[in-house]
């Protein structure tokens, strides 16, 4: 699902709208999400 996201009907559309304009902003916001479930030390770049 995320190596091919629907971004022509998105259940976010704050999160498509990003994907499709700041792709490095979005993975950076979604790298963040995925270490603070995780319990993983956070990026900081």
């Amino acid at each position: 699902m995320l190596a091919e996201p629907n971004d022509e009907s998105p259940a976010n559309m704050n999160a498509a709208k990003m994907w499709r304009e700041d792709r490095q902003q979005f993975e950076k916001i979604a790298d963040n999400r995925v270490c603070k479930t995780l319990c993983l030390p956070q990026s900081e770049s």
